[in-house]
């Protein structure tokens, strides 16, 4: 088919989100301080072949943002959607630490203050409360290294990049 056969407002340079295979899409908004990830093949499966500009309004719906509809630049949703590679540990998977919150530095999980409410953290986004008593028991001398390494993200199947944060908790 050549370009005349298409009304003037097609654009024949859509990029398909299936052009993304294999890959994760992480979605920010700086506004509302949404942070989701999710993996192409899923969202491929359950909307099918979409355009990749589609995906940031899809998923702003499906999260119930009321900013969506609006037209007004100011007032407009600002989501916004990378896709990057999950499978390669040295892709750049970097995910922003919320404010209230710090990187655990290497020690043995027996030095953890029991004020710190400790958080496993995947390079896709996904940030999960750890209840470190049971791994405590079984292990003693372990360290939060060696248990950042053994963390597996239930979301995106990633085993490499992942961190412990903790988060101050009133006494």
């Amino acid at each position: 088919m050549d370009d005349e056969t298409f009304p003037p407002w097609f654009s024949v340079n859509v990029r398909w989100l299936s052009a993304h295979k294999g890959k994760g899409a992480r979605l920010t908004c700086s506004r509302c301080d949404l942070r989701k990830a999710y993996r192409v093949d899923d969202i491929l499966a359950q909307e099918g072949d979409i355009a990749e500009k589609s995906v940031p309004g899809m998923v702003a719906r499906l999260v119930g943002c009321e900013r969506i509809a609006e037209t007004a630049s100011w007032k407009r949703c600002l989501i916004q959607c990378e896709f990057l590679d999950i499978r390669n540990p040295s892709d750049q998977l970097r995910f922003s630490i919320p404010n209230d919150m710090d990187r655990l530095p290497e020690i043995h999980l027996r030095e953890v203050p029991s004020n710190y409410a400790i958080f496993a953290a995947c390079r896709c986004g996904r940030i999960h409360y750890l209840d470190v008593r049971p791994f405590l028991k079984s292990m003693p001398d372990l360290t939060t290294k060696a248990l950042a390494a053994k963390m597996n993200c239930r979301r995106c199947g990633n085993k490499d990049g992942n961190a412990l944060l903790y988060m101050h908790m009133p006494r």
